[in-house]
């Protein structure tokens, strides 16, 4: 059985800091509209004709909130994002429980605070698929723009804010996967054997028909002690000289790591058996 990493993904927003509930975001528009998903498969529906979806509305450049998330991003920050309405005692709660930790968060983060109900703010709504989204929710947000945790309804005191910072190259894969991409991570540096062969590998991979689009390959340093948490859980190889290739899909499983010189059949064989459809195109990995 694949294992899967315990931050979220895949328009998947998960309080990572125990104590939070799960809230389930769409993926922004102009992601694929039927990712590689790897979770249950919807139960069947009656086929309905949608109704007419509103034109989207551009997020207006006076809009407070967009530009502070903005201006956090610019400078290299994260942006807490606490979602409420006024005059309503659980966004009261929730946003006392956010500024409680201003001093710790300082150093690295930014407090947004976005009025639900202004329309000036439905932009940046849509741009985390909150639409549907219980208020008040405070989302943490990467400089990248992925969201490495949320807390929708309520904010228990013991859940650290803090904790929900991420390295660099684990927001790189979070902002790959909620995207609704599989993650093709190859590790190595100057120190490694088997490089050229990786890269190569990882073409292929993203090259094979079945998943056309749906693929984006990044490489990172094994040897960057920032990751060593992150790799750790994925269970990368330590200390090997070989360079490895790391397979990670929505919502945040691990398909594999992979020695740079391996075949490709291998690895589409793997792919293709932690997905029950057969592939991780459009439509595919059911589970």
């Amino acid at each position: 059985m694949s294992k899967s990493i315990a931050w979220i993904s895949a328009g998947v927003v998960v309080a990572v800091l125990g104590g939070g509930a799960v809230w389930m975001l769409r993926p922004s528009q102009g992601t694929p509209a039927a990712p590689p998903a790897v979770a249950a498969a919807s139960p069947t529906v009656p086929e309905q004709t949608p109704a007419a979806a509103p034109a989207p509305r551009e997020e207006p450049v006076n809009s407070t909130a967009v530009r502070a998330v903005d201006d956090a991003a610019q400078h290299n920050r994260y942006a807490i994002i606490t979602f409420y309405r006024p005059k309503d005692a659980a966004s009261d709660t929730m946003r006392a429980a956010v500024k409680a930790q201003r001093r710790r968060l300082a150093s690295r983060a930014d407090l947004v605070e976005v009025d639900r109900d202004d329309p000036d703010n439905e932009a940046l709504v849509a741009r985390f698929g909150l639409e549907q989204a219980p208020v008040p929710i405070t989302l943490v947000v990467a400089p990248n723009g992925a969201v490495t945790a949320g807390f929708p309804s309520e904010l228990k005191a013991e859940v650290n804010l803090a904790k929900a910072f991420v390295s660099a190259g684990l927001a790189n894969v979070l902002k790959i996967l909620q995207s609704g991409k599989m993650a093709v991570v190859c590790l190595q540096n100057g120190r490694t054997r088997l490089n050229n062969e990786n890269q190569v590998l990882a073409k292929e991979i993203t090259a094979a028909p079945q998943l056309a689009g749906i693929t984006e390959i990044l490489t990172m340093n094994p040897d960057d002690r920032a990751e060593a948490d992150f790799y750790k859980q994925c269970k990368v190889t330590k200390g090997t000289r070989k360079a490895q290739l790391l397979l990670l899909v929505p919502p945040g499983r691990v398909v594999g790591v992979f020695d740079g010189n391996t075949a490709k059949e291998t690895v589409m064989a793997k792919i293709q058996s932690a997905c029950s459809g057969g592939s991780c195109g459009p439509g595919g990995c059911g589970q």
